[in-house]
C-alpha cells in the first residue's frame, strides 16, 4: 500500500474522517455514487438516508486524515484541490507517482494539511476514471478560521439539534474571540452533464431536451414564470434568522459539462471577503473545479435584515428553468428585541 505522506508540521492538531464511495442508484434521477460518511453507509445502503456530496469540515493549522473504503467494484480515487499534501495523497495516477487509488474492497488514507482559511472551499473529486466523478464522486473541504483564544477550539455543531458534527453541507461555526464569532455555514454543490444546454447557439435548448442539473444531488421542479418558485421540492433550504451571519460555500463539480452563475436573490457579498471594502456582486460565473466563499453582506436577509424567502441558484435561465435553483428562508427574529440563537430548534422559531 502507497504511503499518503505527512504534509503536516510537527505539533499540528490532529482531525481524521472515515467516509465510503458506493453506489446511491435508486434514490434520484441523478448520478450514481456517492462519498457517505462511514456512520451513513448502513443507512444509504437500505435506502433509508438520501446522501448529499460530501462536506468535509476543518480548522486552519489542522492535519487531517481521510480513510476512504471503496465500497464500488472499480477502483476509486481521492484527489483534494488546494490542501497541502505529499506525493502519496495527490489523488491522481500520473507520471511517475505511486498508485492514488483505492482499490475494490480496500481502505486507503490519505493525509493533507490546511495551512489557512484563507482556502475557503476544496473540491473533492474520484479521478480515477473519465465516469465517476460526473457520476457523483465529488465534495468539498471547508476550512474555517482558527479560535483566537488560547486553550479554545473552533467547533462545529448540527444547525437543527446542536450536536457536535464536522460534515454535513449546513453546519453552525463557532469560533472562540474571531469578530464574527458564530456564523452559519451553507455549501451548495452544482453539477450538470448536459452537453447541448451550454453550446453557443440559439434559442437554448427546451426542457425536454435538457439534461441532468442538480443541486446537492437534486433538482427543483422544472418550469418557468409566475409560479415557478414556490416549492423547490428536494433541494435544500438555506435556513437562518434574519441578521444570522451567514457564509455560502459554492462549488461546481469536477465534470460538469457548462458554466453557472450563482446568485443568492439579488443579496450581496464581496469579491473577495479577505479584502476590506472589496468590490459588492449579486452574482458570480463558475467553470468545473471552480469555488466561491460567499460572505452575505449583512447575513440573512441583507443588509435589511428582511425575513421572507430568496432564490439561490443558477442565473442562466435554461438551467434556472431545468430546476438549477433553491430557495433561502429567512425567518424573522421574535419581538421584543431579544437576538435569536443562531440554534434552529424547530425550524420556524428561536
Amino acid at each position: 500500500t502507497t504511503s499518503p505522506g505527512n504534509p503536516c508540521p510537527s505539533g499540528a492538531p490532529t482531525r481524521r474522517f472515515a467516509v465510503s464511495a458506493l453506489d446511491r442508484s435508486g434514490f434520484t434521477n441523478g448520478g450514481r455514487t456517492a462519498f457517505v460518511p462511514n456512520a451513513d453507509v448502513t443507512a444509504v445502503q437500505k435506502r433509508t438516508k438520501t446522501p448529499v456530496p460530501l462536506v468535509l469540515h476543518v480548522v486552519a493549522g489542522e492535519c487531517v486524515t481521510v480513510d476512504v473504503t471503496n465500497l464500488l467494484p472499480a477502483p476509486v480515487g481521492f484527489s483534494v484541490a488546494k490542501l497541502d499534501r505529499a506525493e502519496g495523497s495527490g489523488g491522481v495516477n500520473v507520471g511517475f507517482a505511486p498508485d492514488q487509488n483505492v482499490a475494490p474492497g480496500a481502505t486507503r488514507s490519505y493525509v493533507y494539511y490546511a495551512p489557512t482559511d484563507r482556502v475557503g472551499t476544496a473540491a473533492i473529486a474520484d479521478l480515477a476514471s473519465p465516469t465517476t466523478t460526473k457520476a457523483g464522486l465529488y465534495g468539498a473541504v471547508v476550512v474555517s478560521p482558527a479560535s483566537q483564544v488560547p486553550g479554545l477550539s473552533t467547533e462545529f455543531s448540527d444547525p437543527v439539534t446542536g450536536a457536535a458534527t464536522d460534515i454535513g453541507a449546513q453546519v453552525l461555526v463557532h469560533v472562540p474571540g474571531a469578530t464574527t464569532s458564530d456564523y452559519r455555514d451553507f455549501t451548495v454543490t452544482m453539477a450538470d452533464d448536459d452537453v447541448a444546454i451550454g453550446r453557443d447557439f440559439m434559442p437554448y435548448p427546451t426542457t425536454a431536451r435538457a439534461g441532468r442539473s442538480f443541486i446537492n444531488y437534486q433538482a427543483a421542479p422544472a418550469g418557468d414564470g409566475a409560479n415557478a418558485f414556490r416549492n423547490p421540492g428536494k433541494v435544500p433550504w438555506l435556513t437562518a434568522y434574519a441578521g444570522d451571519p451567514v457564509l455560502v460555500h459554492v462549488l461546481l463539480a469536477p465534470g460538469s459539462e457548462s458554466a453557472h452563475v450563482f446568485n443568492l436573490g439579488g443579496l450581496r457579498f464581496p469579491q473577495d471577503r479577505f479584502i476590506h471594502n472589496s468590490s459588492a456582486l449579486t452574482a458570480r460565473a463558475l467553470g468545473p473545479w471552480e469555488t466561491l466563499d460567499a460572505e452575505v453582506a449583512g447575513g440573512a436577509g441583507g443588509t435589511q435584515a428582511a425575513a421572507g424567502d430568496y432564490f439561490y441558484g443558477d442565473q442562466r435561465r435554461p438551467f434556472t428553468a431545468v430546476g438549477l435553483w433553491g430557495l433561502q428562508r429567512v425567518l424573522p427574529t421574535p419581538s421584543g428585541g431579544t437576538a435569536c440563537p443562531l440554534l434552529l430548534v424547530d425550524g420556524s422559531s428561536c
